[in-house]
């Protein structure tokens, strides 16, 4: 099995700013990979999501990076932290593909 990790704890930690920077994938091993694995929110803070635009925002931000994986077989995420207790009872994650775990 062949595999790549990228770390993109800084969008996350960013989010509000900017749309994550694809060009830090060109690097990877794996340039067409059959599964991802998204490891989401450990970087957040609750104040990066105290409004609904905010919390919009981050789901519109982390579908984009979905998007971006759309040829893989599946892509899974795992929320983490307080993510996973805000955005799921939210019922808004709207990851295209995605299958939450």
């Amino acid at each position: 099995m062949n595999y790549s990790l990228t770390n993109i704890a800084d969008f996350e930690r960013h989010f509000q700013e900017a749309e994550l920077d694809f060009s830090r994938f060109e690097n990877a091993t794996v340039q067409n990979p059959d599964y991802v694995i998204f490891q989401i929110g450990e970087n957040v803070i609750d104040e990066q999501i105290s409004t609904p635009e905010l919390e919009n925002l981050f789901v519109e931000r982390y579908s984009n990076v979905a998007k971006h994986f759309v040829s893989a077989k599946k892509l899974f995420a795992f929320l983490g932290g307080r993510m996973q207790k805000r955005i799921c009872s939210l019922h808004k994650l709207r990851l295209t593909q995605m299958r939450i775990l």
